[in-house]
């Protein structure tokens, strides 16, 4: 069943989601499953990840092992340089940094 096809429930019906242990996704009563993770929120996570995995890099080395292409890979970065997670190198690439005191 896809999204297009799926039939709505009726108004007034009542509705029950379950939601396993781990948290990660639920199974709606018609079957389907949703997750709920924020998509801009995993690609940052990407990011810092790849950062740790390589170490300050190129906005493409770092993309590319993110998974992702440069464009939003430079403005993920630039938002984390701008909330003090990611620094820029002498070379113009990126490095990680965690504010002292706060992670």
């Amino acid at each position: 069943m896809t999204a297009s096809n799926a039939k709505a429930p009726e108004f007034g019906a009542p509705f029950q989601m379950s939601i396993p242990a781990n948290g990660n996704s639920a199974t709606a009563p018609d079957g389907a499953e949703r997750t709920y993770n924020i998509a801009a929120v995993d690609r940052a996570l990407d990011l810092l990840e790849a950062l740790a995995r390589i170490g300050p890099a190129t906005l493409a080395a770092l993309a590319e092992d993110a998974g992702m292409t440069r464009t939003p890979g430079f403005r993920l970065l630039r938002t984390m340089q701008a909330r003090g997670f990611a620094t820029r190198t002498a070379r113009g690439g990126f490095g990680a940094w965690v504010r002292a005191g706060e992670c």
